[in-house]
């Protein structure tokens, strides 16, 4: 009779073991493939996105059909999750919805960008591309959190089927007598520690912690359930790694971006600067070609007086009012000499200043184009600040002349607005080696220690809201990098700071 008994709750127990087992490897298999769709879908996503501003930095339409390829990849995954029962649960439709506004929006504002270069609308279509491409991650994550909800609850309901089985286990003991006593324990233990074990360690995944391994070894279902629990844990953590790896790239190509609009922005602001100098200029030189003709002339008719005088045995001196008179006419012809000269010197600093849109290698006299900025810069000088010139014998360098224009009126501005009114600055050159060596000293206010790892980067600004957009020392880094140069910066607060930059004497082209 306990034979009989132990037979008939040996049938049923492997019929429920089997059940289990099949159950078991159906979860195994549907919710492994779900968490590989979630993870690819991401991944996909992400990928595009770098592809679409990555096409943007390097000016490359052609990328547009890389991301093409990667769409149609994308929406391949959808159908395939549309096969899944379990995934047929989500909202796959409203995934796939969001992911076509953003992608045709996407790749049709690159193309844009591209080809028209920035403006108001593209901004515009940027951020609702943005607010699209953050609700597509959004909803992926919420399917991947979902099925590893729905992972721990079919495991746990695994568990509690595990426990029907001990009970029937149990009966089988007082149906089998001693004899069967054995063999329930031992199927009661071989039971719960691997289910215990899978518990401990799917609750640790749970909070975050993917490197806890399973301790359970052996040829039975629950070994098989172990190892490929663990095979699809060391899944879990090589998409994350990659996801991350992924999230880095797009990181620095969104700072590559950002500096590139930055140096956009600021290249034609200089340009803009150059243009209106030069017809400035241009005005000026008529009227003041006018006044020095006009000033020779009466200098000639000055001279011509006194000749005219001495002929009819007159001299100026002889004359008391005569003198004064002709006196007071020289006194006016110099001055007006000496005005028309500054004028003209001005004019010519502004001419020379206004080539700020050449892009071509050219010879150039590192002293003029300071000279250069500081007749630019001189009406916004504070009252009584001194401009010290330290000037070494620099032969002429080979260099893109409108760009150091562009890093000296930025240096040189920077340090006006270090120094108070009795301020000093001082600009030095030498030569080491191959290279120019420019520096610009201040008495100012100095740059914080801890500030100074960031003074070379996009956005950051050391005169509050309201004052410049934080791009200058940026775009002082780029010019360095486009000579081939280098520049640095050392600072005590209260004490003043000193920019060295590093010239080569002929840039070469990359």
């Amino acid at each position: 009779m306990a034979a009989f008994a132990f037979i008939v709750i040996l049938i049923v127990t492997s019929m429920s073991i089997q059940k289990s087992q099949d159950l078991i490897e159906q979860i195994e298999s549907e919710y492994f493939q779900a968490l590989e769709l979630g993870h690819d879908l991401e991944k996909l996503a992400i990928q595009i996105r770098h592809t679409l501003n990555t096409a943007i930095v390097i000016d490359d339409e052609d990328m547009t059909i890389e991301a093409d390829t990667m769409s149609t990849n994308f929406k391949s995954l959808i159908e395939r999750g549309y096969q899944i029962g379990i995934v047929r649960e989500i909202d796959l439709s409203g995934i796939e919805k969001t992911f076509n506004i953003f992608y045709t929006l996407g790749r049709q504002t690159t193309i844009d960008m591209i080809r028209n270069g920035l403006n108001e609308e593209l901004y515009e279509n940027v951020g609702r591309m943005n607010a699209e491409y953050d609700d597509l991650l959004i909803k992926l994550a919420e399917m991947t959190t979902k099925q590893k909800s729905d992972m721990t609850g079919a495991f746990q309901w695994a568990r509690e089927r595990q426990k029907k089985l001990r009970h029937v286990v149990r009966l089988s003991i007082f149906l089998s007598l001693a004899s069967l006593v054995v063999f329930s324990v031992f199927t009661i233990l071989s039971i719960i520690r691997p289910i215990r074990t899978l518990t401990g360690v799917t609750e640790a995944i749970a909070h975050g912690n993917l490197d806890q391994e399973i301790d359970y070894k052996s040829k039975d279902e629950m070994g098989r359930l172990a190892d490929s629990f663990g095979k699809m844990q060391s899944s879990l953590k090589t998409h994350i790694a990659d996801l991350e790896t992924a999230n880095n790239d797009l990181s620095h190509a969104n700072s590559d971006l950002k500096a590139a609009q930055a140096q956009l922005v600021q290249s034609e602001k200089m340009a803009s600067l150059g243009r209106l100098v030069a017809g400035v200029a241009h005005e000026f030189n008529n009227p003041i070609g006018a006044i020095q003709s006009s000033n020779s002339t009466l200098k000639t008719g000055i001279s011509k007086l006194e000749s005219h005088l001495i002929t009819k045995d007159v001299t100026i001196q002889s004359d008391e009012k005569l003198s004064k008179i002709v006196m007071t006419i020289v006194n006016l012809q110099g001055v007006i000499e000496k005005g028309t000269h500054r004028v003209a010197n001005i004019v010519k600093r502004m001419k020379s200043f206004a080539r700020l849109d050449e892009a071509d290698l050219q010879k150039a006299d590192i002293h003029e184009i300071i000279e250069d900025t500081i007749a630019m810069v001189s009406h916004d000088h504070k009252p009584g600040v001194r401009i010290i010139r330290k000037f070494g014998e620099i032969p002429g360098i080979i260099c893109y002349p409108a760009k150091l224009s562009q890093l000296c009126l930025q240096l040189i501005g920077n340090a006006n607005k270090a120094v108070d009114e009795n301020g000093e600055i001082t600009l030095i050159t030498s030569v080491a080696s191959d290279f120019v060596i420019l520096q610009v000293r201040d008495n100012g206010v100095g740059i914080p220690t801890n500030l100074l790892s960031k003074v070379f980067d996009p956005g950051f600004t050391g005169w509050g809201v309201g004052v410049g957009v934080g791009l200058g020392l940026a775009i002082c880094y780029s010019i360095m990098e486009e000579h081939n140069g280098d520049i640095s910066i050392a600072s005590n607060p209260g004490i003043g700071t000193t920019v060295t930059v590093k010239i080569p004497m002929h840039v070469d082209v990359k």
